[in-house]
């Protein structure tokens, strides 16, 4: 086989992968911002499952309030994510506390 065809697989099959990656990242457990707009802060955990599905990735951190849950989607047709943080309410349940998108900081209430 020539040099050249071996570069020319090599590249193929490359693009192919990330090609595949993208498309992963940007369908897979994705939301639209539609979606993201449905929800309010005071929207406990169930219901964002039912509305959304399972998210991508979950997180704990330190927030302003304590310790926290971050759940984390991918919103269709962008290389942006949406989080919302989550907080306990008075009885126990995990409830958002507030949501961002992209690049955007959790907003400190």
């Amino acid at each position: 086989m020539p040099k050249n065809s071996k570069l020319v697989i090599i590249i193929v099959v490359t693009n192919l992968l990330i090609a595949g990656i993208i498309v992963r990242s940007t369908l897979w457990r994705s939301i639209t911002l539609d979606q993201y707009n449905s929800i309010k802060k005071g929207t406990t955990k169930e219901e964002i499952e039912q509305a959304l599905g399972q998210p991508l990735k979950i997180s704990s951190i330190v927030s302003h309030h304590g310790q926290a849950t971050v759940w984390i989607y991918n919103i269709k047709t962008s290389i942006l994510e949406a989080r919302f943080l989550f907080a306990t309410d008075k009885d126990g349940k995990l409830i958002v506390e507030s949501k961002c998108r992209g690049w955007e900081a959790f907003p400190h209430d």
